[in-house]
């Protein structure tokens, strides 16, 4: 249970990092410099997946627990 609330707080926030990315769009300037929020990319990818493997493992170890306590 400990690694849970950190787990999902990583995956939201890998979330928000998705949609903020998209909310922002990007734009060319008048140089041909194209500007958008690029690093949230692949710190989205990076929370996304570190709070999902980290779901993965915390459910992992429930139905571990469960199991050992009904034998």
């Amino acid at each position: 249970m400990k690694l849970v609330f950190p787990a999902c707080l990583a995956f939201v926030a890998g979330i928000v990092c998705f949609a903020r990315f998209a909310a922002s769009g990007s734009h060319v300037d008048a140089f041909g410099r194209l500007h958008e929020p690029f690093g949230l990319l692949p710190l989205g990818w990076a929370l996304t997946l570190l709070g999902g493997t980290g779901l993965l493992i915390g459910a992992a170890q429930a139905v571990v627990r469960r199991s050992a306590r009904r034998r």
